[in-house]
């Protein structure tokens, strides 16, 4: 069950762990000296004081679970990816304070959705970086590089036209290129809506 925290605090769902801590350190200093005032307005904020700390209680465990490697944030961005709401999940994705191999797995994602394609491939290998043990990042990035045939290039060069021998005709470019473009599209769909998981 998720909190009711930003409900009760009146703060956007966006907000920071760290801007929900300062909007509760608030209220719950007000509402701690408005329950000692005589008759229904004391008892009121009793009662609100008692649902925010619940309330707020709820909230850390959520955190705490998501830092210890829960993925329920990262589902929703996931959710938001397939539903092609890019700018909600990058959005939702920007709130998250702890960018571990995770996020930069899920902003590799969204980077390619907006064919950012260089981006995507740098954030893919700082997943791996962050997360050496991950064969999801790894094969991940081992196939986006076999599909672009550059796995010994710099990310900056990735996509780069040079890439191709001078001495191709403009046909067999083309050729390449579409089938480039085919089996990127082929590895990233099977890393946004893969069975078992969300890696290729």
């Amino acid at each position: 069950m998720d909190s009711n925290i930003f409900k009760l605090l009146g703060i956007p769902h966006t907000s920071s762990e760290q801007e929900v801590d300062a909007a509760y350190n608030a209220l719950n200093a007000q509402l701690s000296e408005d329950r000692f005032k005589p008759g229904n307005e004391g008892n009121d904020a009793a009662k609100r004081l008692n649902d925010l700390n619940l309330e707020y209680r709820m909230y850390k465990e959520q955190q705490s679970r998501k830092q210890a490697g829960g993925n329920t944030g990262y589902d929703e961005v996931d959710r938001l990816i397939k539903e092609n709401k890019i700018d909600q999940a990058q959005s939702l994705l920007d709130g998250m304070m702890d960018r571990n191999g995770e996020w930069h797995y899920m902003q590799s994602i969204i980077f390619y959705k907006r064919d950012w394609i260089t981006e995507c491939r740098k954030h893919l290998v700082t997943a791996l970086q962050l997360d050496p043990g991950n064969q999801k990042y790894r094969n991940s990035l081992e196939k986006l590089d076999q599909v672009v045939g550059n796995g010994q290039s710099n990310a900056n060069n990735f996509g780069d036209q040079t890439r191709y021998n001078n001495s191709q005709s403009a046909y067999q470019r083309g050729q390449q290129d579409a089938l480039c473009n085919c089996m990127l599209t082929y590895c990233l769909i099977q890393m946004c809506c893969g069975g078992g998981g969300r890696g290729c």
